[in-house]
Order: C-alpha cells, then structure tokens, then sequence
C-alpha cells in the first residue's frame, strides 16, 4: 500500500519543478489557475441571474404592452405597437424581482 504522502510528494516534485523555473510546468499552472477563475465566475454569475426573466410573447397587437402595463401599473395605460424590448424589473413582496421582458409581435 502506497504511503499517505503521496500527494504531498507530488505537490515537492511540482514545487520544485516550479522553483527551478521550469517554463512547461509554470505554464500549466498558470493555465489551470486561470481556467478555474474563469469556471468559478462562470458558475457564480450564472446563478444569479437564472430563471428570473419571465418573456411577453404573441402575434402583433394582441395586447402584451398593455398586460405588462397594468401588471406593473395596476391600471390601464395606453400603449403603442412596441418597436424594441420593454424589460421592467418586478418586485414581489418577499421574492427577489424578476424582469418582464416585452417582446414586440412580429409578422
């Protein structure tokens, strides 16, 4: 049976080898450190933004800036044929907002 150290005998060998200036292993290291930065940030940013876009979508005219409009308002507002995205930002009473994103009808 291998001995308990054999992943800190592993950690002296890359140590040295990093140590003695070895510009593969440097480089490797350097490429793991980066590429797990990224992955974390990845990960960290991705959760917190998933699942809290809930789209209006339908055929022209139907009636989806005027739903978002009172749903946001609370009363009829009068509205025109939307051109570009309306994302309004929804707050529910002890829930995190959401975005409710507009999406303009198309032909």
């Amino acid at each position: 049976m291998p001995g308990p150290d054999v992943a800190g005998s592993m950690f002296e060998e890359l140590k040295d080898q990093v140590l003695d200036n070895d510009s593969n292993t440097v480089g490797i290291c350097v490429g793991l450190l980066v590429g797990l930065l990224c992955l974390i940030i990845f990960i960290w940013t991705r959760r917190k933004s998933l699942g809290r876009d809930v789209l209006i979508c339908g055929p022209c005219d139907s009636g989806k800036t005027t739903l978002l409009s009172q749903l946001v308002m609370g009363k009829p507002v009068e509205t025109y044929t939307s051109m570009v995205l309306n994302i309004i930002p929804w707050q529910v009473e002890g829930r995190p907002s959401i975005n409710l994103v507009d999406v303009p009808g198309h032909e």
